[in-house]
């Protein structure tokens, strides 16, 4: 952990301006003892002393100068360590030194003191901000701070950078331009952040313009909710990229700091990314080297015979051929708010090997990976799918609810909702697609798009759906061929009409949606057509003629929907069957439906699930594995997604949970049990 150490004693009071330390506490006869008898005669003389003592007094204050602050000291090693937190004994004094990192031996002070004592800025410019500004942008365009023009400006870290605010830019220049070259030095260096209380990443990430990611690797942090008060963040500012390596301790070769030297400008003249020397030492761009520091120059280009990980393959696609997943909830925020830690990944994939199955199925909500354009999210994804990797589970992302800043002027900001312009969904599809090419298998695009409150209480539209998948179709194969595409999902339902005055209605029925997205051409953009089925209260064996008979033997006390109003949507069998003699009447019997989301619900008596209410937990479990057993032996599903394995831990008492095959304290169910032990 990074944590700033007073050194030596307290800090000197600050002496009075124009005398030197101790001039104020002491009382001086200016006339050096003289007795002046007969003013008259000996003014002259006075005069001619004091002024000979002023005159010495001034000079012992300029060579003097302000007293220097005590110096802190930062534990950061100046050799490699490992990624398990190990760090070599040693410790490095942190100064600021006029803003950069160079290794010139002077002392500096403090960045943190010399900023709290700084009260008054010359306000050189006046900028009024506009439209797609920020702080950091434009602090780089007149070459002074993002602290500087906040204090200037007199706005704190949890203002908002409203269009229209006049900015105050500090310096003595009134224009970037205008400034003498000596007086621009060159961004060399980050600037550091003391976490305070009620902090979180999330926000000094957004606050300071740098993705989570970044502030996050480049701070060496693990667990991202860990965040002490007093912890001292570096904010990087020289571009950030990802290390040519994983693993920190690289071998390399060693290099002593010379006079002179600044972390970048060793980077520029070795020819390596400062990202990868960064790792290499363990450093941050907050970090300061001096001359005799030991670095290591990590082992890229033509430095050493030292091989780094080879760039991934072409990958080739998984065929979507009959398969058992599951899906699980690693990414985001549990019920209780928080974000998941690392470890709920890890039990997720754990338990998707112990159950025999080869496929793991995540939402991803656009919403919260990009809540503002272009600062995308990827610390949880690149955790879970490098644990995926190495376990050997595939992965298929479910990607839904765009961000507000893509969606329609006015939008319901209380349902999930598309973007109004496809093509900023695509952008993120395609850079999804390209950064995990080779460990990401398929992506879902959208899911339930025939609901009103997830298609944003927009009109719901097949046609526009379609255009939203054809867009999305086309940058994630450019990006990754080998990524499986997967229509969104629709939900068995009964048409509902909205209330009078309402802009559609609540639900299409599925059917009718689905053949309004063949009639579109959605089987040209997709591998596999997506499925959801709730299963109620019907076991999986009956088609929907059947049904009401069925739960009469089976139990129907809390829900008789099926016999109520008989409908397709009760029946598990025959959604999927009807399903495929849609694909099959358009020409599309070559793409499998691909249940991402199936199962029956135990419930525990939430009223607006009572048809939960109505299945033992042994007939969850019976009926999900017939129900896997059927969609093998049809020959023309694709990886099954049983609906859900733990939101019965990170959302106990939820809806969601009641599909759950595992206890709010990863207890197993009878499901799991069923499933653990069926033949695959």
């Amino acid at each position: 952990m990074v944590r700033f150490q007073q050194a030596g004693t307290e800090r000197p009071a600050q002496p009075m301006r124009g005398f030197p330390i101790g001039v104020r506490k002491k009382k001086y006869n200016m006339t050096g003892g003289l007795r002046c008898q007969g003013w008259g005669r000996v003014m002259p003389l006075c005069l001619v002393v004091c002024c000979l003592l002023l005159s010495l007094l001034q000079t012992d204050v300029v060579a003097q100068g302000p007293p220097q602050l005590e110096a802190r000291t930062l534990e950061v090693p100046h050799s490699p360590v490992d990624w398990n937190g190990t760090t070599p004994a040693g410790q490095q004094t942190l100064n600021k030194v006029d803003e950069d990192d160079s290794a010139n031996g002077d002392q500096g002070e403090d960045t943190q003191a010399v900023e709290s004592e700084v009260t008054n800025f010359d306000c050189a410019r006046q900028y009024v901000v506009v439209q797609g500004d920020t702080l950091l942008a434009i602090a780089i365009r007149y070459d002074v701070t993002v602290a500087a023009i906040r204090k200037a400006s007199n706005l704190t870290e949890t203002d908002p950078l409203s269009v229209g605010r006049t900015l105050c830019i500090p310096g003595e220049a009134a224009d970037p331009s205008s400034r003498p070259q000596a007086a621009s030095a060159p961004l060399t260096r980050g600037e550091r952040y003391v976490v305070k209380g009620g902090d979180t990443l999330s926000e000094i990430a957004l606050n300071h313009g740098v993705p989570l990611e970044v502030l996050a690797r480049s701070n060496y942090l693990t667990d991202i909710d860990l965040l002490p008060v007093g912890q001292v963040l570096c904010i990087p500012r020289l571009g950030w990229t990802r290390p040519s390596a994983i693993d920190a301790a690289m071998e390399g070769v060693p290099y002593a700091v010379q006079e002179g030297d600044s972390l970048l400008g060793i980077a520029l003249d070795h020819e390596v990314s400062l990202t990868d020397l960064l790792f290499a030492n363990r450093l941050t761009e907050c970090s300061l080297i001096r001359p005799g520091d030991n670095l290591v120059l990590p082992a890229v280009g033509e430095l050493t015979a030292v091989s780094l990980p080879a760039p991934l393959p072409t990958a080739e696609a998984i065929p979507l051929e009959f398969a058992y997943g599951i899906q699980g909830h690693a990414l985001g925020k549990g019920g209780d708010g928080h974000t998941l830690g690392e470890e709920v990944g890890r039990m997720v994939l754990a338990v998707v090997r112990d159950l025999g199955f080869t496929w793991l199925k995540q939402q991803v909500r656009w919403e919260d990976m990009e809540p503002h354009r272009g600062q995308r999210q990827w610390l949880g994804m690149d955790r879970l799918l490098a644990e995926a990797d190495r376990q050997g589970v595939n992965v298929l992302f479910s990607v839904v609810a765009a961000p507000l800043w893509a969606r329609e002027s006015g939008a319901d900001r209380s349902v999930a909702g598309p973007p109004v312009d496809n093509e900023d969904f695509a952008d993120y599809l395609g850079a999804l697609a390209s950064r995990y090419c080779g460990q990401l298998d398929a992506i879902e695009v959208w899911n339930e798009q025939n609901l009103h409150y997830a298609w944003g209480n927009l009109t719901l539209s097949a046609e526009s759906y379609v255009q939203l998948l054809v867009t999305a179709s086309a940058a994630i194969r450019e990006a990754c061929p080998s990524v499986r595409i997967i229509s969104g999902a629709l939900v068995p339902w009964v048409n509902v009409v909205a209330p009078a005055g309402s802009v559609a209605k609540l639900v299409v029925d599925d059917f009718v949606y689905m053949q309004q997205m063949l009639e579109a051409g959605m089987a040209n953009y997709v591998d596999g057509i997506g499925a959801h089925l709730p299963g109620y209260n019907v076991p999986p064996q009956y088609t929907w003629e059947e049904a009401c008979a069925a739960i009469q033997v089976s139990g129907n006390t809390n829900f008789n929907g099926a016999c109520v109003q008989p409908h397709h949507a009760w029946s598990f069998r025959s959604t999927m069957e009807f399903y495929r003699d849609l694909a099959a009447r358009y020409g599309a019997s070559d793409k499998p439906i691909v249940p991402t989301e199936f199962g029956w619900a135990s419930g525990d008596g939430n009223p607006y699930y009572l048809f939960a209410n109505d299945n033992s937990f042994q007939e969850q479990a019976d009926w999900t594995v017939q129900a896997y057993m059927m969609m093998q032996d049809w020959g023309w599903v694709g990886p099954a997604f049983l609906w859900n394995l733990n939101f019965g831990v990170v959302s106990p008492g939820t809806a969601q949970a009641m599909w759950g095959i595992v206890g709010a304290d990863w207890s197993p169910l009878p499901v799991y049990t069923a499933l653990k032990q069926m033949a695959k």
